[in-house]
């Protein structure tokens, strides 16, 4: 997926997977990475969340301009040399039961910020010869009044992004509300309702631990960073859900579409049928 000049996606070995809008579909059981590109000219310091959970533990992915880098695996505890792949399992009601619900399963969000360029500040000095010595500097007809605008955090090698503290606030499930009765009414107990769990669909997935790696991080500094921040999100499933078929091996970008109602293979380029028009999409 492509937006404001930079390019975020999943690949499942080696290879990128295709989207359909925003819905990505690889097998269960299947270890993915997140590939970013960068195709500004300044720096993207990225966040990446998976199933509402901060993958690098606080930390945030520099990627430099007109690069790219693929992130494989989880960042805890701040180990910077070692962690667990991310892989894409079917959650099952006996996951649901003991895990629970949560309203960002399957849902990958990277979001970042573009760093301020540096800004640049020429000084030039004019030397000015004072033939009428009654007239101060300051109040010189001729004279000019120089101003310099700070950089407001340009780059000197000491700022970090790491500096920078993010605090949320959750609401529990123990929150307590009083309800008032009028004094002239009656208050009687209402029958609560019953609370009722559907089991997770057949195309509901998850993305837990996998296998070990030894992907490698290390720290740098960046400026101040631009206040927009953008923001991509890709849904992740693992079963089709028009024909009801698991996915068993990862759907590419190689992979030909074909027609529903001619049979024609179309690259995945193509939202519609060249032979007879009919949609391609879901």
């Amino acid at each position: 997926m492509f937006r404001k000049s930079f390019v975020a996606c999943l690949k499942v070995q080696g290879q990128i997977l295709r989207e359909s809008e925003d819905t990505v579909r690889l097998p269960f059981g299947a270890e993915y990475a997140v590939f970013l590109r960068n195709y500004q000219s300044r720096r993207a310091v990225v966040r990446v969340e998976i199933d509402g959970q901060d993958v690098l533990d606080g930390r945030r992915l520099v990627v430099e301009p007109n690069s790219s880098l693929e992130l494989e695996r989880f960042l805890k505890d701040g180990d910077l040399h070692k962690g667990n792949r991310f892989r894409f399992i079917h959650k099952t009601e006996k996951i649901q039961a003991h895990r629970g619900d949560r309203v960002d399963d399957g849902i990958v969000r990277i979001s970042w910020q573009y760093e301020q360029p540096t800004q640049q500040i020429i000084t030039k000095t004019i030397h000015h010869i004072y033939h009428d010595r009654a007239y101060r500097p300051e109040t010189y007809p001729g004279g000019h009044l120089w101003y310099f605008v700070d950089s407001g955090g340009a780059n000197t090698g000491g700022a970090t992004s790491d500096s920078a503290t993010y605090t949320s606030y959750n609401a529990t499930s123990n929150d307590v509300r009083e309800m008032s009765v009028p004094c002239n009414a009656t208050a009687s107990a209402v029958p609560l309702a019953t609370h009722y769990t559907p089991a997770p669909n057949a195309d509901e997935g998850i993305t837990v631990a996998g296998s070990h790696s030894t992907q490698t991080f290390q720290a740098t500094y960046v400026g101040t960073l631009d206040p927009e921040v953008h923001v991509i999100t890709l849904r992740l499933l693992g079963e089709s859900p028009i024909t009801g078929q698991v996915v068993e091996k990862p759907v590419t970008v190689k992979e030909k579409l074909q027609c529903p109602t001619c049979g024609t293979d179309n690259t995945s380029k193509h939202h519609y049928c060249g032979e007879c028009g009919t949609c391609l999409g879901d």
